[in-house]
């Protein structure tokens, strides 16, 4: 049961396309195999256990790693922005702050459903402009951050305008 459900969240991780996930999963996979073969050489006694110990450090560090992503949005959370602000302060070419307006009008008038798909539209349009040098986050209840790793003013000007018309398309969908 286990190794189904790691192998669900390894082939997840690798589909969705997250780099630094994948280089530790591999990194883990490879000492899962250094393991058995080790164990092979000497007698194969303990190739059940060291299976099991590799599986339950990789389920460990994957459930671990989970603390980081907003549930809702899917979107890195405020405790993975405060991680990578102290880890790559020095690549950190530029920010930007994105606060949903109207969201309580929005709760209040259509109920928490709404607003949550609203929020869930901002993350999708988000993700959609990341890679690997621009980072988006859910900070806050209705805010986001956008970080810009070295990047230019050029393409920081251009993610932001696409930002923002991919979430004028998604609302006027939305609205139909």
């Amino acid at each position: 049961l286990y190794m189904f459900q790691i192998l669900y969240y390894v082939w997840k991780r690798f589909y969705e396309g997250k780099t630094a996930e994948r280089w530790i999963l591999i990194v883990c996979a490879f000492g899962c195999m250094g393991a058995s073969v080790v164990d092979m050489f000497f007698g194969g006694v303990h190739l059940t256990e060291a299976m099991m110990v590799s599986i339950v450090f990789l389920y460990m560090y994957l459930r671990s790693h989970d603390n980081y992503l907003d549930p809702l949005t899917s979107l890195r959370n405020r405790f993975a922005f405060y991680d990578d602000i102290d880890h790559l302060h020095r690549d950190i070419t530029a920010a930007a702050s994105l606060d949903m307006n109207g969201l309580k009008a929005l709760n209040d008038s259509k109920g928490h459903a709404e607003g949550d798909h609203a929020l869930t539209v901002i993350g999708k349009c988000l993700s959609t402009n990341c890679n690997r040098s621009i980072t988006a986050y859910r900070v806050g209840g209705d805010e986001f951050t956008v970080l810009f790793m070295n990047q230019n003013e050029d393409i920081v000007h251009q993610t932001l305008n696409h930002t923002s018309r991919s979430e004028e398309r998604f609302s006027r969908n939305a609205e139909t």
